[in-house]
C-alpha cells in the first residue's frame, strides 16, 4: 500500500493532508514575495492564526495551538523580535501578559487575509459555488464533531 503523508494514498485524509501541505506552502511563498521572509508556518499555525487586536495570553495559545507553554513562548518571543506581535500586561490581570498584533503585524493579518480570499475567489471560479459550499459544509461538520468528542 502506498502512502501520502501516513496515510493510505487514495484516503480522503491523504487528500486532506496534501491539500494542507499545498495550502501552507503557497502561504509561506506569498509572505516572502511580500517582504515577509522570515515568517515560517510554525508561527502562522501555532502562534499568528490566534492573535488579535484585544489580545489573548500565552498559555491560552498553547492550548488552542495544542504545543507546550515553553514551545508557545519561543515562538512569541521569535514573533516579537520580528516585530510583528507585541507583549504586554493583561488590563484584567497586571500580572499576566497578552500578545497582541504590533503594527507590522496588522499588515502580515491583511496580507493572509487577502490570500484567503484570493484562493476562496479561484477556487469558486475552477470548481463552482456549490462545490466549494459543499466543502465549507462538510469540513465544518467534521470540525464540529471532533470538538464533540
Amino acid at each position: 500500500m502506498t502512502c501520502v503523508n501516513g496515510f493510505p494514498e487514495s484516503s480522503l485524509q491523504s487528500l486532506i493532508a496534501e491539500a494542507f501541505d499545498r495550502q501552507t506552502s503557497d502561504l509561506l511563498k506569498y509572505w516572502h514575495d511580500r517582504g515577509h521572509e522570515k515568517l515560517t508556518i510554525s508561527h502562522f499555525l501555532n502562534v499568528l492564526r490566534f492573535v488579535s487586536q484585544e489580545g489573548i495570553r500565552p498559555a491560552r495559545i498553547s492550548e488552542l495551538s495544542g504545543i507546550s507553554q515553553q514551545g508557545t513562548s519561543l515562538l512569541i518571543t521569535e514573533l516579537v523580535s520580528l516585530g510583528y506581535v507585541d507583549r504586554t500586561p493583561d488590563p484584567a490581570d497586571k500580572r499576566a501578559q497578552v500578545v497582541r498584533w504590533s503594527e507590522k503585524g496588522l499588515a502580515v493579518a491583511w496580507v493572509t487575509e487577502t490570500w484567503f480570499r484570493e484562493c476562496e475567489k479561484n477556487w469558486r471560479n475552477h470548481l463552482g459555488d456549490q462545490a466549494v459550499e459543499g466543502a465549507f459544509l462538510t469540513l465544518q461538520h467534521v470540525i464540529s464533531e471532533g470538538r464533540e468528542k
